[in-house]
């Protein structure tokens, strides 16, 4: 799947159509221990061996002020933790049906860099 990002703007409505898209498997979804709640926003950090999954060289959305080894971080141990809800387990992205989900609608960051981040490594996980 392209990625397209665009500063432009449009004076064009936004399409009214709604998409219907066509699923071969399902979604993944959050799986909820037995007798918890999952509150995403408790929980801990926790080590994650698989990543990273991007850096700073192999993807291009990251801006050369934002290379921490260049500037000095002798370790990428930093890079290798997930955030763990307490009671759930958050499914590992998949950019193919994170496409087909958003396919025909608008996705928009709104903020200050801390949004620029989300957007920049949503944009490497999707690369």
């Amino acid at each position: 799947y392209p990625l397209y990002v665009s500063k432009a703007s449009s004076s064009r409505p936004l399409p009214t159509t709604a998409y219907e898209p066509q699923q071969s498997e399902p979604l993944p979804s959050i799986k909820i221990s037995e007798g918890e709640d999952c509150d995403i926003f408790l929980g801990e950090w926790v080590p994650n061996h698989a990543a990273p999954y991007y850096t700073n060289t192999t993807c291009w959305a990251i801006h050369e002020h934002q290379n921490c080894m260049k500037y000095g971080r002798p370790d990428t141990e930093f890079m290798k933790w997930k955030w763990k809800p307490d009671g759930c387990e958050l499914p590992v992205l998949n950019p193919a049906q994170f496409l087909e989900i958003v396919r025909g609608k608008s996705l928009a960051f709104v903020g200050d860099s801390l949004g620029r981040n989300q957007m920049q490594s949503l944009i490497c996980l999707l690369s």
